[in-house]
Formats: C-alpha cells, structure tokens, sequence
C-alpha cells in the first residue's frame, strides 16, 4: 500500500472510488482522442518570387522542375532554353512577373503534378 493510499485510509476516504474515476476518465478520454491527417501546405512565411522579363527575353515559360530532388520553380527562356531564374517551391509563397515594354508571352506550365496551381501568379 502507497504512503498516499495510507494517508487516505487513515482519513477516511475512500480509495477505490478515486481510482475508479481515474481509470474511467482515463478511458473516455483516450476513446475521445482522434488524429485527422492535415492536407499538404505551402508554407505562410515564403516571401514571394519577383521575376522581371527583360526585353532581350519575351517568351518565358515558368514552371516546377526538380532540381537534385528539390522542386523548384524556374523562369526559361523559351528561345535559348537557359534557366533565367529558379528558387525552391517551399520558399515561394506567389509568383509575381513584371512585362518588359516588348510583346512579351509568358507559358505557365503547371505541371502534371499541378504544383505550381497552388500558387498565386500575378503578371503585370
């Protein structure tokens, strides 16, 4: 017998009734307790990506590549198909693009995957 069950027998108290409500407490609330999986976030403290077309570059596709298992998104110059500007999607909170004074064209490709969907992009 525990010094507190001790303590409570000698005061009169019954013990298994404080046992009882424990263990029945216990139980309702471990029958309560549930985990619901949480769908996929981007994160809220991304800062987001400014890209400005340059006039020597007016047909640009943006798009989600993986880069050494990193998905990045990625400005192309669709003409030279050299990388302009890449950062990784997790620290991309929206894509903001700034049009030269050319006839630029802007592709968004949002991949099979539909990654880059779920980001914000404004062109201006």
């Amino acid at each position: 017998m525990s010094a507190l069950n001790r303590f409570l027998k000698s005061a009169g108290l019954k013990t298994t009734s404080i046992t009882r409500r424990s263990k029945h407490a216990l139980n309702d609330a471990a029958r309560s307790f549930r985990l619901e999986p949480m769908e996929p976030r981007l994160l809220l403290d991304a800062t987001p990506f400014v890209f400005a077309i340059g006039p020597d570059q007016p047909n640009v596709t943006v798009a989600v590549a993986d880069v050494s298992g990193v998905a990045t998104v990625q400005f192309t110059n669709n003409e030279t198909d050299g990388v302009l500007a890449s950062r990784a999607l997790s620290d991309t909170s929206e894509i903001v693009v700034t049009g030269s004074d050319q006839d630029d064209v802007l592709t968004i490709d949002v991949g099979d995957d539909g990654a880059l969907a779920a980001i914000p992009i404004a062109f201006d």
